[in-house]
């Protein structure tokens, strides 16, 4: 039996000399070609709209800790899943080594934007208050509640594009309440 299509044997349902009765569904052998690996991923409504076919993207495997595969956005679906109100897109990367295998857990991470030299904070200083986004800035060390415009994020960190200086110390997360005029000891971290 021969292959029409180039690619490694991932599925044997039979062995030599096993008779097949017709009407048998089951494929003698399932043929794979990881030369060009895909990975299927739910994006949210609101990511989907900002997508477009042909973007470059970043693939990381858990198989393959440190390392990371260049790809492109190849498809997005034209319906969101009912289930999980999700978009599915596909993203592709070429496997030349085959270090990528079929059925391996991996993430894409799809860059909307890019802006260099700017002021970020992690995401976990940034909170919510009264209606307003706001850091906790250290001065003098007491603590005040200062509203900011946040930009660009990395899911990490976030752009703030007001509100803060470069050389502020703020509070690096905000998971405890404090109020306005507490007096703290800061630590810096770097």
């Amino acid at each position: 039996i021969t292959s029409p299509i180039n690619g490694v044997i991932v599925e044997r349902n039979f062995d030599p000399g096993s008779l097949v009765s017709p009407g048998t569904e089951r494929p003698i052998v399932v043929v794979a070609d990881l030369s060009v690996v895909k990975l299927v991923v739910g994006v949210s409504e609101l990511e989907a709209g900002r997508l477009r076919v042909g973007m470059p993207a970043t693939l990381m495997v858990q198989a393959r800790p440190g390392e990371s595969f260049e790809g492109r956005v190849a498809a997005i679906a034209p319906e969101v899943d009912a289930r999980n109100r999700h978009f599915a897109i596909e993203v592709r990367t070429t496997n030349p080594s085959g270090t990528l295998l079929s059925g391996m857990y991996g993430v894409a991470t799809i860059p909307l934007a890019r802006a260099t030299d700017v002021l970020a904070v992690p995401r976990a200083a940034i909170t919510t208050r009264d209606g307003a986004r706001v850091v906790m800035k250290v001065s003098n060390n007491t603590i005040e509640v200062s509203p900011v415009t946040e930009g660009l994020s990395n899911g990490t960190l976030i752009q703030v594009t007001r509100g803060l200086s470069a050389g502020d110390v703020i509070l690096a997360d905000t998971g405890r309440e404090l109020a306005s005029g507490t007096t703290v000891n800061p630590i810096p971290v770097r």
